[in-house]
């Protein structure tokens, strides 16, 4: 039980910095969580993810990188933005290398991406850098209606 309140804190806290650096972000409603069963956020917005999924990104929140961060990508999202954001303290040479073979792009603490075996990975990306990426890629217009 404590586990599963932990992830979800993490999802508002996530939710919470991204709103506060003027990045556009929502859980997605009811009717788009059925498709997107485990996406945590969407950006800009729900909307957009449903109607336009190639305007969005897909952010999934993994406190820890166990086997569940597999479970993200169902096959009709294989080529949805997918960001995977994670504070697990460790991430192996082999499982960056299947989150890459998946199409996603991982964040991690900024201090782990400097490690040797990911500091050369362009999918493995520091997690200050995670609202900086989204706004330059979410359409300009949802950004100013909702900042």
């Amino acid at each position: 039980m404590r586990k599963a309140r932990g992830g979800k804190t993490f999802e508002h806290a996530v939710k919470s910095l991204l709103n506060l650096a003027g990045v556009p972000c929502e859980e997605p409603h009811k009717e788009t969580k059925k498709i997107l069963k485990r996406i945590d956020l969407v950006s800009p917005d729900a909307e957009t993810a449903r109607l336009t999924p190639d305007k969005s990104i897909f952010i999934a929140i993994k406190r820890t990188l166990r086997e569940r961060w597999k479970q993200v990508v169902p096959e009709r999202m294989k080529g949805a933005r997918l960001y995977l954001v994670t504070i697990n303290g460790k991430l192996p040479e082999d499982k960056a290398k299947e989150i890459r073979e998946t199409g996603m792009v991982v964040y991690v603490r900024d201090e782990l991406k400097e490690k040797p075996h990911l500091k050369n990975k362009p999918w493995v990306r520091k997690l200050s850098d995670l609202p900086k990426d989204i706004k330059n890629t979410v359409p300009k217009s949802k950004q100013t209606k909702l900042t």
